[in-house]
């Protein structure tokens, strides 16, 4: 029987790699198994002797009797599962019978209206706006809980069989999901052998050991605050903390505790060991200690190796760890209040009583050997294959549940800044743009960045090398086969692998520069589509991290708006990777056009609803006067500067030079008043203390740091909005401006291109010049800085004043721009018809081919390889 095994497999850093060799060192001699992986590691993962691997682009459907998917919680590894489980019905195995880590991840959180969606479908009886279960993790920390989400229900009943490594998560899953076919099956072990001890053990002396990742949920820092109160009484106890690093922080916090002076070194903190390395840990300690909470119902493989190394074990008292045997799994309860003391009485007594802990391990690896071995376990496999290779086609059939990720909707991930800069703020417009339309839109906000994960070594080029040596696989197979054949076929394999190792290498480097606060992001999101909203400083992060999106099967769309001529180097790599490029005017447009080929689209930028609860009345009539009669009041100009844009590029200087030259010292404050609202005055002092002393010069008011309501009653109380920018990229005020009625006096040069004319707003004229870093004194050391090398304009502030002296004196000109510049907003920035504008560039997208790598379309090859390569030829593909 022909088996594809969808699973990683090591180096990569996850327990189900190792798992899935070592079963298939078994497997293969029972079945005719290939082992399928994701194609961005194909070159780089070991498999077992006589096991070939096969990227998983490359498997066709009914290639094989059955497929078995081990489906694991983390979507860099297992997300090319997911997808393939749902297609083709098979036998799934889940490590941990809760996915909701992964589909939270694919959904963007766990507040996302998709996670929603399939909390509904998981659990119907959780309503859409019920509060999610939660549970308490300890140190002040809130969960999800799992065992009450278990958002398995899909994908379950989308496969003929699945297996999980507990009998009672498998009834209970039995009872939430009927008639679904669940059954258990054993975690194996390896019975690790006993290794000599370096030196004789003295009396009283007790090695406790915890092993795994390091990471919250296991625990661990209880464990060691129980293991200083058992020292204090065994001066002789050690203990040893092994396993992979998964949680940073918590590793520190621990190391810093092992530091301690009354422990005097007895606790050791030894990470990513290699696994001989780990199990030679096992084999030294006394008692193993494997505690879980909160729990996703997992079973753990590092328990279950400790038990084969012939150690018993300390685990807390959940569900599945209560069908291991007493005799030597001693349980620890779970209530915070209790666990502390339950956990220092048994390593207490495992301390005091050393034969007892013998006649235990001795248990455990007799149990480990007669139902938990590898051997065993496969052959169960193989009674599961046959059953699921039998019913395969029954279940297609009667199979319904589509993917979440291939959903009929038209979907796609959106990334933004987050807080509530300009790029934050018109990310966030454009996400509820794109719902209007019926847009499935899972929208993640980046977190302030931390800097790179670590700095690129070196700066060689990832394409020297190997792959300029040798002959392109593009060229024509050679005739006459024979020898010529599978030397070509050897040089075709050989190019395929210098190719992967660079497209590898691309991918580690920009792992390398992802900023550190961008690594929970990068599996985030259900769609293929991800769209990147970012600025000028935000473009090079954008690209690090679309570099790592894409090396997963993600398509890139850049949403653009430029503020310098040309582009930033910094948008280089965003750039390359982009098959669309979205602007929100004519103006961008024509930038892109300098900087990419790939298609560009203008979708611009939603302007923001009016305020509803400012009533007409507020809006001055025809003649001047408030509605409801009284003395004229004088026409207001309203600016508004966003600090965390820069200075230089919003210019507010220029505006009140402006309405100087527009009205005479007597004028000011009676035929027209000026307002500049400064928002960001902690993080440019210098700039607002001079701004407001030059308004206050002007008989003008300066608003600091106004809220989003104070802002839109300052807009419903003006009459004009002034933007003399030098780049104004997204000109979210102006677009909000234009949707209240407002008449605008802005240079002619923005985001905005190609929306307005001038029947709805005054465009002021501006001459192009270079950018000098003298231009942004006022923005040192902020990072706003554009530097040299690049183009922006100066507005003509005498054509500025003209348009200000001639609006203040006609109030029915006012109106009319004013009702205008209303129904142009409507027409074209209303978040309806930019929604639409979006979905139109997403469907064109979506229904285009992914545009082909930048090296070698690496699927061709592959296919190439699989057909002409055999016996050791395969294997010399994969080394």
């Amino acid at each position: 029987m022909r088996v594809a095994y969808f699973s990683p497999l090591p180096p990569e850093r996850t327990g189900i790699g190792d798992y899935s060799y070592e079963l298939l060192e078994e497997l293969r001699g029972l079945l005719d198994v290939t082992a399928v992986v994701s194609d961005d590691v194909l070159y780089s993962v070991r498999a077992p002797d006589g096991v070939e691997v096969v990227g998983a682009s490359s498997v066709k459907e009914d290639a094989f009797d059955c497929n078995i998917y081990q489906m694991g919680n983390n979507p860099n590894f297992h997300r090319f599962i997911y997808g393939r489980a749902f297609e083709e019905p098979g036998l799934l195995v889940l490590h941990d019978p809760s996915l909701a880590d992964f589909t939270a991840e694919m959904c963007g959180d766990a507040q996302s209206t998709i996670f929603r969606e399939e909390v509904a479908y998981d659990r119907p009886e959780i309503g859409p706006d019920d509060d999610l279960p939660l549970v308490d993790a300890g140190k002040g920390r809130i969960d999800l809980d799992r065992l009450e989400v278990l958002l398995a229900r899909r994908i379950i009943e989308s496969n003929v069989r699945t297996l999980v490594h507990s009998a009672a998560m498998a009834r209970e899953m039995t009872r939430r999901y009927q008639g679904s076919d669940i059954a258990t099956i054993q975690l194996p072990a390896q019975l690790v052998p006993d290794v000599p001890r370096p030196v004789a053990r003295q009396p009283g002396e007790v090695v406790f050991g915890v092993f795994g990742g390091i990471n919250y949920y296991k625990r661990i820092l209880p464990i060691v605050e129980a293991f200083a109160e058992v020292r204090s009484r065994h001066p002789l106890a050690r203990m040893v903390v092994a396993g992979r690093s998964d949680d940073r922080l918590l590793e520190i916090e621990v190391r810093r505790i092992a530091e301690r002076r009354e422990l005097g070194g007895a606790l050791e903190v030894k990470t990513n060991l290699r696994l001989e390395d780990l199990e030679r840990e096992m084999s030294l300690c006394d008692v193993g200690i494997s505690l879980r909470w909160p729990t996703a119902g997992e079973m753990s493989a590092t328990l279950m190796r400790t038990l084969g190394a012939g150690r018993p074990a300390i685990v807390s008292d959940v569900l599945q760890f209560r069908e291991l045997d007493s005799r030597y799994c001693w349980r620890v309860t779970t209530d915070f209040d209790h666990e502390h003391d339950s956990l220092v009485e048994l390593m207490d007594a495992a301390a005091s009583d050393p034969d007892r802990c013998r006649r235990a391990g001795d248990a455990a690896r007799r149990f480990v050997e007669r139902e938990a071995t590898y051997r065993v376990v496969a052959e169960q496999y193989v009674r599961h294959v046959e059953h699921c290779a039998s019913r395969r086609d029954a279940t297609r059939e009667r199979r319904r549940h589509l993917l979440l990720a291939t959903r009929a909707v038209l979907g796609a991930n959106l990334f933004t800044p987050g807080g509530d800069g300009e790029a934050a703020v018109a990310g966030r417009r454009l996400g509820e743009a794109l719902r209007s339309d019926g847009v499935d839109v899972v929208l993640v906000e980046l977190a302030p960045p931390l800097g790179p994960v670590a700095e690129s070594v070196g700066t060689e080029d990832p394409s020297d090398g190997d792959a300029a040596a040798h002959p392109s696989v593009g060229g024509a197979l050679p005739g006459g086969g024979g020898e010529d054949e599978r030397s070509w076929a050897h040089a075709a394999r050989a190019e395929a692998a210098a190719h992967a190792r660079r497209d590898r290498a691309l991918v580690e480097r920009a792992e390398r520069q992802l900023d550190r606060a961008d690594i929970a992001v990068a599996g985030r999101g259900p769609h293929i589509v991800d769209l990147y909203v970012t600025d000028d400083r935000g473009a090079q992060r954008a690209g690090s991290l679309a570099r790592v999106r894409r090396a997963r099967g993600h398509r890139v769309v850049a949403v653009l708006s430029p503020g310098l001529v040309p582009f930033t180097t910094d948008y280089r790599l965003l750039l390359e990777l982009a098959e669309q490029v979205w602007v929100p005017g004519e103006h961008g447009a024509e930038v892109a056009a300098m900087s990419t080929t790939v298609p560009v689209a203008i979708v611009p930028w939603p302007a923001g609803l009016p305020d509803a609860a400012v009533p007409d009345a507020a809006v001055p009539d025809a003649a001047g006067d408030p509605a409801g009669g009284g003395e004229p009041r004088p026409c207001g100009f309203l600016a508004c500067v966003d600090a965390s844009s820069g200075i230089s590029y919003a210019n507010p200087f220029a505006v009140v030079d402006a309405f100087r030259a527009a009205f005479p010292h007597a004028q000011r404050g009676v035929t027209a008043r000026l307002v500049l609202a400064f928002g960001g005055v902690g993080s440019r002092p210098e700039a607002a203390e001079r701004l407001a002393e030059e308004v206050a010069r002007v008989r003008g008011t300066f608003v600091a740091d106004p809220s989003p309501g104070e802002l839109r009653e300052l807009m419903a109380a003006s009459d004009v909005y002034v933007s003399l920018h030098r780049s104004e990229p997204f000109g979210l005020q102006i677009a909000d401006a234009m949707a209240q009625g407002k008449v605008v006096v802005a240079a002619g040069w923005s985001s905005l291109d190609g929306h307005t004319s001038g029947r709805d707003s005054c465009r002021v004229g501006y001459s192009v010049r270079d950018v000098a870093d003298a231009d942004a004194y006022l923005d040192a050391g902020t990072g706003a800085s554009p530097g040299s090398g690049y183009l922006w304009i100066e507005p003509d502030v005498e054509g500025a004043a003209r348009w200000m002296q001639r609006l203040a004196a006609d109030p029915a000109r006012r109106q009319r721009m004013g009702a205008a510049a209303r129904a142009t907003a409507a027409a074209h920035l209303s978040s309806r018809s930019v929604g639409r504008a979006g979905s139109t560039a997403l469907a064109t997208l979506v229904a285009t081919s992914r545009r082909a790598d930048e090296t070698v379309d690496l699927a061709a090859v592959r296919g190439l390889v699989a057909s002409s390569a055999s016996g050791d030829d395969k294997q010399a593909a994969r080394s």
